[in-house]
């Protein structure tokens, strides 16, 4: 019994070489521009609640801060859990405390902000803020079923994928997205740490798309997407 056979395989000729690499280069050139506009897109609900993402860095609180002054939003939620380093030492436990204070010293009423911790996660944490946030909004039954979740860069995406995960059909969730302040979204690679910031959230957007976190025994049941 064989178990091979041989076959012919053409391969392409050293200018046949050349001219797929240069078809491979020109295409990455033209698809890393649309790259970031796609995991950054934002898509603002402009009503009901803002919440806000509390790793995003301070460039973007006084962003947030415009955003409240126009009067569209009457409260804002920020979300996230422990702060990994030097927590310790800092008066604020968790991203959603930090960026609640951040906020009110921007000028913030802090009667208007809420900040809605999550629990510890090594892993799937957007989830677990997502989840911390609708069982929150759980308790205010009556509240319009729409927010915007703030975020920073090609970050979006993947957020809002898990957040209408979490909340399910009946919410409108929309993003409004502040564009990072250490590189440019319409050449980030040419900067390390934008080469470093869409790759990673590209594959964590496909990881993201492929694989769901479970849902805890306490939490309620899943919310089909």
């Amino acid at each position: 019994m064989r178990l091979f056979r041989h076959r012919r395989l053409p391969v392409p000729t050293l200018p046949g070489l050349v001219l797929l690499l240069l078809l491979a280069a020109g295409g990455a050139r033209l698809g890393a521009p649309l790259l970031y506009r796609f995991l950054a897109a934002g898509q603002p609900a402009g009503s009901g609640s803002l919440v806000v993402e509390g790793w995003i860095h301070d460039h973007a609180i006084d962003r947030v801060a415009e955003q409240v002054a126009d009067g569209r939003y009457a409260r804002v939620y920020t979300v996230g859990g422990p702060i990994p380093v030097g927590s310790r030492l800092a008066p604020y436990a968790t991203f959603a405390e930090m960026t609640a204070a951040r906020l009110a010293a921007a000028g913030l009423p802090p009667g208007r902000i809420e900040a809605v911790p999550a629990d510890p996660a090594l892993r799937d944490r957007t989830w677990a803020s997502a989840r911390a946030l609708r069982d929150r909004l759980a308790l205010e039954p009556g509240a319009a079923q729409a927010f915007d979740l703030v975020t920073v860069g090609p970050h979006a995406r993947r957020s809002r994928l898990t957040f209408r995960r979490v909340f399910g059909r009946d919410w409108r969730i929309g993003t409004i997205v502040i564009a990072p302040e250490d590189y440019d979204g319409g050449d980030w690679w040419r900067s390390s740490q934008g080469f470093r910031s869409v790759l990673s959230e590209a594959l964590a957007y496909a990881h993201a798309c492929l694989f769901r976190p479970r849902e805890t025994a306490s939490a309620p049941d899943p919310i089909v997407p």
